[in-house]
């Protein structure tokens, strides 16, 4: 019922907000009279019809057909009144309207102030958000319209290529921060193009010959990031080297997305294609945007960064760089994360050097202020042990672990579901005690798990296989191990 939603509505207004809604709606009825105003005072959330129609119209008998109307009547009030708020509150939003106006009336003089001002506002846009990019979106796209409306030849009825030339390097550089946060955000999560990434992509693989890129030494930076974010692009290393030397020609807010933007494609190749030259180079744009501090939050480095860059290191069996990026950036951790944080990836470095003893010392004499970092210690300790072959009295410490994992309330439950998983994953390699066990755990490994991620588990079937044969063979599994526990 209209009437309902209209009650909802009035009730989710604050005091002020109500006040300011009757005050409004007297003013566009001319009068604190009218019947819209008095049935906008009487309606609540918990009243029934009946009850607002009469205290509204106390010598009438319910009217249901008219209520319903009064009902309509007052909701398209109401959403007026909150498209007005809104309005209000988003300068960009009022420039963008105010462009749409001029848009077809061909007044230069008036149309060029108001493009000019609504540049100057951007421009003082702290992030390069979403919002910020629909902004601009909009409003260079009613500048494509004034063009068109305004400088087609006779007869013309599409835009014409020469239209985009009178574009300069500032709508350039426009469209080509739209294209890349459109490509960067969408890729790889297989959702449907959206209009504006479709113009902002067309722009871009479309412009004219007639730009003189050596006007601008950023703009071929910006349309390789394109390019780069599309898949297109291959060079990474060439064009971080060609970013470090200009990126302070860029706004910081810029550069730091731009940074992102680059990153981001590193990381999405060498998940899907493993190619550990994209691992790499993430590594590199990771290191460059925190000595920089475009990836800093307010001066702080966030822990989530520092482990990732750890454990690439890791990967790539870096693991001496690892502990140098360790104690290099510990002190860009706030304060209260960057001992803990600090003790538990030294921890991930020892476990990538089969120094298990080392870990254990960690675990047992640094105490976690962090819960879940807290948790995390008390499982990985038994991954410890397994690694320095005390295997006879860890199956009743799984089965606690477990126990303790599934009761442990702060945790989400993610988070509750991945360590349940690494302590089913150790169960069955300690209770694997023939070949038979070790063929059938292999089997199901290859063919459940992904076998890049589990290759360590591979590793110690193999161990444990050689074992029961009489062979001692060594097979460390620390680096491997430590890239998927500590991820």
């Amino acid at each position: 019922m209209k009437t309902r939603k209209v009650s909802k509505l009035i009730s989710n207004l604050t005091r002020q907000e109500r006040k300011n809604f009757l005050e409004w709606l007297a003013f566009e009825l001319g009068t604190t009279d009218h019947r819209i105003y008095v049935f906008a005072t009487n309606i609540k959330r918990t009243s029934t019809p009946e009850q607002v129609w009469k205290t509204t119209f106390p010598d009438r008998p319910f009217d249901d057909p008219d209520f319903r109307k009064l009902g309509t009547l007052l909701q398209e009030f109401l959403e007026e009144f909150m498209a007005i708020k809104v309005f209000r509150k988003d300068e960009n939003l009022r420039y963008t309207y105010m462009l749409k106006f001029l848009t077809p009336r061909a007044d230069d003089n008036l149309y060029i102030k108001e493009v000019n001002k609504s540049k100057a506002r951007l421009d003082r846009e702290a992030y390069r958000d979403a919002k910020y990019y629909q902004a601009v979106f909009e409003q260079q796209s009613l500048q494509m319209q004034f063009l068109y409306l305004n400088n087609q030849p006779e007869g013309q009825t599409a835009l014409h290529p020469e239209m985009l030339e009178s574009y300069n390097l500032y709508h350039l550089h426009h469209w080509a921060e739209m294209a890349i946060f459109f490509e960067s955000n969408a890729m790889g999560l297989g959702i449907e193009t959206r209009p504006e990434a479709f113009m902002t992509s067309t722009f871009m693989e479309n412009l004219p010959e007639s730009v003189d890129f050596a006007t601008s030494p950023t703009l071929p930076i910006l349309l390789d990031i394109y390019r780069l974010n599309k898949g297109t692009f291959k060079d990474v290393e060439g064009l971080l080297a060609r970013f470090r030397q200009s990126h302070r020609l860029f706004s910081p807010y810029t550069a730091a997305n731009l940074v992102h933007s680059i990153l981001n494609p590193c990381l999405y190749r060498y998940n899907h294609h493993r190619d550990e030259n994209w691992l790499r180079t993430g590594v590199e744009v990771m290191e460059f945007g925190i000595d920089e501090e475009y990836l800093l939050q307010r001066g702080d480095l966030h822990p989530n960064l520092l482990r990732a860059m750890v454990l690439a290191k890791i990967h790539l069996n870096e693991i001496d760089q690892a502990r140098g990026t360790l104690s290099r950036y510990k002190t860009l951790l706030s304060e209260q994360h960057a001992e803990d944080y600090y003790m538990f990836l030294l921890a991930a470095c020892a476990f990538a050097s089969d120094n298990y003893a080392e870990a254990l010392d960690i675990y047992r004499d640094y105490k976690f202020a962090d819960p879940e970092l807290r948790m995390d210690a008390r499982v990985f300790t038994l991954f410890a042990y397994y690694g320095q072959e005390n295997e006879e009295f860890l199956p009743p410490l799984i089965e606690q672990r477990i126990a303790q994992v599934t009761t442990h309330e702060s945790s989400s439950e993610p988070m509750r579901e991945r360590r349940v998983k690494l302590l089913e994953k150790l169960r069955s390699l300690v209770n694997a005690t023939t070949v038979e066990d070790l063929d059938a755990l292999e089997t199901y490994v290859r063919e459940n798990c992904a076998v890049d991620r589990y290759e360590w588990m591979l590793r110690q079937i193999d161990h444990r296989r050689q074992s029961i044969a009489g062979k001692s063979v060594s097979q460390p599994m620390g680096r491997k191990l430590a890239t998927w526990l500590f991820a």
